[in-house]
């Protein structure tokens, strides 16, 4: 998980960088979001907008990384 939170967060921050160049916002979907965030640190509440998609809604609320969430079984429900 480490890795991966590593590549998230050096990669996203590049791409946030180069985003508000242009004026433009970031936004990330984390899709099989839980309580705990792999984009890391810097994606606090708020900057960037970060909507995650979950099946516990009490994991999604503890997400502190997580702007804004829906609860939907993926696996149930394709459709976004």
């Amino acid at each position: 998980m480490s890795a991966l939170t590593s590549f998230h967060e050096k990669e996203l921050k590049n791409v946030a960088a180069r985003m508000r160049k242009s004026s433009k916002e970031l936004r990330v979907l984390d899709l099989c979001s839980s309580w705990v965030s792999h984009l890391g640190d810097w994606a606090k509440k708020g900057s960037p907008y970060v909507f995650g998609v979950g099946m516990n809604e009490e994991e999604l609320k503890a997400n502190m990384a997580l702007a804004d969430h829906t609860v939907q079984n993926l696996n149930t429900q394709t459709a976004l």
